[in-house]
């Protein structure tokens, strides 16, 4: 598997999954818990949605008993992509580099103002020029996580590992070009530009995010990450609402014929349009599965 690649597409699910609307945001009972049990409406097993931080530093990062617990009752795992598919992979390499270059894109002043914001990475146009928007978009996302990217540790790799390991099946809610072709609708190159120059802002405030999701807020989280600087509603419209709406419509075939954990960013979970309503107005029962002693 290709890490630097896989790393690459981890921080833009992290931060394409982080954040929700103003106006839904509170609307869902209080909770504290990333694992909701599904269960009802003509399930014979339950199963179970594990909200995730795709991208944390080492220090961060820790895979819960409870999660453990539900990985070993569950025979499947779904993903939001399928990194055990060597297609989906070799789609991941592509997704970032583009044929054409993003000189042959852009106009002088976008030219130079591309320079000006590639030089917060320590990168030059001639460097990134071959970079699509998803891979400059992965340079804003990585900028966020505050540790050496040798110290970052990925939840899906782990997962994976676990789930192989046992001998389950790993699945995908999506293709890797489904989530290409969102950033490209969303983000011009001005956006792009635009984006890169507030790396750093984004990174200051990622400490909250990472805060709230290791205290399993998902109300704290939802508040930290809904900021307008980094999302737009189109793009809210298209990363969280457009794709909870077609996962939430899959999940239902794939918990009927097996235990299934799902492992999505934690974003998709809250507030009306979240993964945790849509689950609940199709008729099932989903409660937080609570640490021990909580």
């Amino acid at each position: 598997m290709k890490r630097t690649s896989l790393l690459a597409v981890a921080v833009i699910l992290c931060v394409s999954g982080m954040a929700q609307s103003k106006k839904t945001a509170n609307k869902t009972p209080k909770a504290t818990s990333l694992l909701w049990e599904i269960s009802g409406n003509g399930l014979t097993k339950s199963s179970y949605v594990l909200g995730t931080m795709h991208a944390l530093c080492k220090k961060d990062f820790e895979l819960k008993p409870k999660v453990a617990k539900a990985l070993d009752a569950a025979t499947r795992l779904y993903l939001e992509v399928d990194f055990t598919d060597p297609e989906e992979m070799d789609a991941m390499g592509k997704m970032m580099q583009s044929a054409k270059t993003i000189s042959e894109q852009l106009n002088p002043q976008q030219t130079e103002a591309m320079r000006s914001a590639l030089k917060l990475y320590n990168l030059t146009l001639e460097q990134a020029d071959h970079y699509t928007i998803a891979g400059l978009y992965s340079l804003f996302a990585l900028k966020a996580i505050d540790c050496p990217q040798e110290e970052i540790k990925m939840m899906e790799l782990e997962l994976i590992d676990r789930a192989v390991k046992d001998k389950k099946t790993v699945g995908g809610l999506e293709k890797i070009r489904e989530q290409s072709n969102y950033l490209e609708q969303i983000y011009s190159w001005d956006d792009c530009i635009d984006l890169l120059k507030k790396g750093s802002r984004y990174k200051a405030a990622s400490g909250a995010m990472v805060a709230a999701y290791k205290n399993e807020d998902l109300p704290a989280l939802d508040h930290a990450l809904k900021n307008p600087d980094f999302m737009s509603e189109k793009a809210e419209a298209l990363l969280l609402t457009r794709r909870n709406n077609n996962w939430a419509g899959q999940m239902p075939g794939i918990m009927q014929k097996e235990c299934t954990v799902f492992a999505v960013g934690a974003g998709h979970l809250w507030g009306t349009a979240g993964l945790l309503a849509l689950l609940r107005r199709q008729g099932y029962q989903v409660k937080p599965v609570l640490d021990q002693g909580r």
